[in-house]
């Protein structure tokens, strides 16, 4: 019988993999983790596709799933429930206070795979990638810490590199529709083949209608 998304939502505060602080408060993540492994987030990580793939080849690195909607973060839980993936677990908070539970500097890298565009003038504020949160990536983010971007949006893509280079941030890779270079850019010795082998479901989506896949790759430059 399938669950109904307020079943699932109670059913996560039980998941001994998933936090869901009811304050900001700083987290000591290498006491979650047992060890201090590289920490590495994925952002509005919807069912933590990016996060449990990761996690399952990078067995030296502890992943964190973060995202506000609980009843997405179940599916990534229990599936790493499941399956014993032991360097993942779930986050639940608004990522507007991210910096509120890390440390600063702590931070190896952070994923942002199809975000939602916000493409109306209004909205742009709310962008993943606008300065706002960029300022927060920056605090918790190690000296040359990196952020991945991931999208089919192009004018967020553009927006996006934008936004990075008036900050500041070191632009280390830009990759317009990753599948059509695929050859090419794998025999960059700085390439994360992580950006190809693995697909979010919407991702997917987005393959079969003919859209297009951008990648950036950016390093904090402080």
């Amino acid at each position: 019988m399938s669950r109904s998304k307020t079943d699932k939502i109670n059913e996560l505060k039980n998941l001994p993999n998933t936090l869901q602080p009811t304050k900001p408060q700083i987290i000591n993540w290498f006491n979650v983790f047992q060890n201090n492994h590289p920490l590495i987030l994925e952002l509005a990580c919807g069912q933590g596709d990016y996060t449990l793939a990761l996690a399952k080849i990078n067995h030296d690195k502890n992943f964190i799933g973060i995202d506000i909607k609980g009843a997405r973060l179940w599916h990534g839980a229990q599936v790493a429930q499941q399956d014993g993936i032991s360097n993942a677990t779930f986050l639940r908070i608004d990522i507007n206070i991210l910096d509120k539970y890390f440390f600063q500097n702590t931070v190896t890298e952070i994923w942002i795979t199809f975000p939602d565009p916000f493409p109306k003038k209004k909205q742009i504020k709310h962008r993943l990638t606008s300065p706002h949160f960029l300022n927060i990536y920056q605090k918790i983010l190690k000296p040359d810490g990196i952020i991945h971007l991931k999208t089919d949006d192009i004018s967020l893509f553009n927006y996006s590199v934008e936004a990075a280079m008036q900050k500041n941030w070191h632009i280390q890779e830009i990759i317009n529709n990753i599948y059509n270079f695929t050859p090419q850019i794998t025999k960059n010795k700085n390439f994360s083949k992580h950006i190809i082998d693995i697909q979010t479901a919407y991702e997917k989506k987005h393959l079969q209608s003919g859209r297009q896949i951008h990648y950036c790759k950016l390093q904090n430059n402080k």
